[in-house]
């Protein structure tokens, strides 16, 4: 089974992604009771954007861990993913959810989420949830986990682009009578000293930064 498992990851790295496929399954022939395995399949499948196949492959996950007694966040993360890539976003969050009420302190969990409300724009609502991956909440805060989580160090470009969405999203929520934008300048600068080389996020900072200092020069009513 290891034989199969690895050949397919290295496979997959390669962008071999149907001979990659072939080898999971087969994984999966001699240990069918390996949910990792059909995650796999499934993140393969999503990357190919054949969604529904992808989404079978998630189930059966779920399936197996269900008659397992055991549960696990990713595979319904995994499906919150494909259809937020599908464009399916209201579903998308309501498994990003279903994986909180699983794993309530998983600071990334609250990341991708509120990745998904963004998408949705659904602002209002990703603003606690990214406030929880990036900076941290008290349990009286975290509205979706009802737990206190502790924020994500800035170490990586997927926590990155948390900070980056966290930022948008209170600068696009601020007004000058609620003016979030002294938040979003921080979290911007953060972002500057770590990341300070990535063009893209990088114009992102710009934009909020033009955001908050065009909101700074509107005299209030």
């Amino acid at each position: 089974m290891d034989t199969h498992r690895v050949y397919g990851t290295v496979l997959e790295s390669l962008g071999e992604y149907v001979y990659a496929i072939e080898e999971f399954e087969k994984a999966t022939e001699i240990n069918p009771n390996l949910t990792f395995l059909y995650i796999r399949i499934g993140v393969i499948y999503r990357a190919l954007k054949v969604y529904d196949v992808a989404l079978d492959y998630f189930a059966k996950a779920i399936t197996i861990n269900k008659s397992n007694g055991v549960e696990d966040a990713l595979p319904y993360i995994a499906i919150a993913k494909t259809y937020s890539r599908d464009g399916e976003f209201f579903i998308a969050a309501v498994n990003g959810e279903k994986a909180i009420a699983i794993n309530p302190t998983n600071a990334d969990t609250y990341g991708q989420l509120g990745d998904i409300y963004v998408r949705a724009r659904n602002y209002e609502g990703a603003l606690p949830v990214l406030k929880c991956a990036v900076v941290g909440c008290t349990a009286e805060e975290n509205e979706v986990g009802g737990v206190a989580v502790q924020a994500l160090e800035l170490t990586n470009f997927d926590v990155a682009y948390y900070y980056a969405r966290y930022g948008s999203v209170l600068a696009a929520l601020s007004r000058p009578e609620e003016n979030y934008c002294q938040e979003a300048l921080e979290v911007m600068a953060e972002l500057k000293t770590a990341y300070g080389d990535d063009i893209t996020l990088m114009s992102i900072v710009a934009d909020n930064e033009v955001i908050c200092y065009l909101l700074e020069a509107t005299p209030s009513p």
